[in-house]
């Protein structure tokens, strides 16, 4: 991500919907082979655990939802506070209540913009030939919440 032309440019210029729509383009490039990639992980060295950050969202909920024994844990492994690479991202705090239900909208919104591509059609394609069920944001919103026991069975 830092050496991405695009992705570096929107966090010098403090963009963050520019930021959000570099990040998806990034995503977009790796998602496939990223899934094979777990896939194969996964089936090889059977985990117990899978520690994901907050820009793995996609990926963890794939996880999820293709290994449902597996627990998932989330770490915020980047600054709560921006920098001079780093964005302010909403993620960190999804406790924080704004007024009129807005916490929930500007995530989603983040959510829906950032993993654009795993919610759009290359995504939906990609879960379906896993077997896997279509995506929403509300799929990836609920990862914030929820511990990993509150998945099993």
């Amino acid at each position: 991500m830092t050496s991405d032309p695009a992705v570096l440019n929107a966090m010098r210029e403090g963009k963050t919907k520019k930021f959000l729509g570099a990040v998806s383009a990034k995503y977009k490039d790796y998602q496939s082979p990223c899934h094979s990639g777990v896939c194969q992980l996964f089936d090889a060295f059977r985990p117990h655990v899978l520690v994901f950050t907050h820009l793995c969202i996609p990926i963890a909920r794939f996880v999820l939802d293709k290994y449902p024994e597996v627990r998932l844990c989330m770490a915020a492994l980047y600054p709560r506070t921006p920098t001079r690479y780093t964005l302010p991202l909403f993620f960190n705090s999804p406790e924080r209540n704004l007024p009129f239900g807005l916490t929930k909208l500007v995530h989603q919104i983040v959510l829906r913009k950032m993993f654009a591509s795993s919610l759009g059609a290359d995504g939906q394609r990609l879960r379906k030939q896993y077997g896997l069920k279509k995506l929403n944001s509300n799929h990836f919103w609920e990862l914030f919440f929820r511990f990993s026991t509150d998945f099993a069975n």
